[in-house]
């Protein structure tokens, strides 16, 4: 047996591959994570599906010999995450962020908003991250538009719309008005229509429209929209 994998195989013995165990005092070299990583993640979880088992062990075996290394713990939480675990899956993700807080305090904001649907928690990740950074963006989104998009799914229609007419505009300004995301538009348009402000929202999702003539949903409820003013 190769020298590295003999010793990899020795500490996993000893350490039981157990995430809440203490870790152990290990060789932090450059050298010993890079084979680490291509033992147990490159070759070993990521040739299975992340909701293979495998995948999780191979982490689990990752995570015990390097515990400081954040991406490991991401890679953990993510797929228990998409598949709505997410008790189990926020303690590696609120590892993650203690580990490397500027990549991954916005990433744990973007999952309590689309993933756990806990808006407030995305509120105050995204709030602190912009304190930190400014208004950054992660998944093709300014910190501001999940804030937003919070903000609209905890009924602050108020504050919801000001702050995707925020977006809009500061995309305008920095790439120009043909690259601001259709979805700017189309959940600004929601907000107003919550707000009963018909008219506004459909002149808005026209805008969201112009951006994707094909967007299914916007064609939804234009449409809707459109029958209250007996457009048939």
């Amino acid at each position: 047996m190769k020298p590295i994998l003999s010793t990899l195989l020795f500490v996993l013995l000893i350490s039981n591959f157990a995430f809440s165990q203490k870790p152990l005092t290990i060789d932090t070299s450059k050298q010993f994570e890079e084979k680490v990583i291509q033992h147990f993640i490159n070759n070993g979880a990521y040739k299975h599906s992340y909701y293979h088992p495998e995948w999780r062990k191979k982490f689990d075996s990752a995570i015990a010999l390097l515990p400081n290394k954040a991406f490991l713990y991401q890679q953990q939480a993510m797929p228990l995450y998409k598949r709505h675990k997410y008790e189990a899956g926020k303690p590696y993700l609120d590892k993650a962020v203690e580990l490397n807080k500027q990549e991954y305090l916005p990433y744990r904001g973007f999952m309590n908003c689309i993933f756990r649907k806990n808006y407030h928690d995305a509120i105050v990740d995204f709030t602190e991250a912009k304190r930190l950074w400014g208004n950054g963006f992660e998944m093709d989104h300014e910190y501001d538009f999940y804030i937003a998009l919070s903000y609209l799914q905890l009924n602050k229609f108020d504050s919801a719309e000001i702050l995707f007419q925020h977006c809009i505009n500061t995309e305008a300004e920095k790439y120009g008005a043909k690259y601001v995301h259709q979805l700017n538009y189309f959940y600004l348009a929601i907000t107003q229509y919550e707000m009963e402000n018909l008219k506004e929202a459909l002149k808005t999702m026209d805008s969201c429209l112009q951006k994707y003539l094909n967007f299914s949903d916007a064609q939804y409820y234009k449409a809707m929209w459109l029958s209250k003013l007996d457009k048939i």
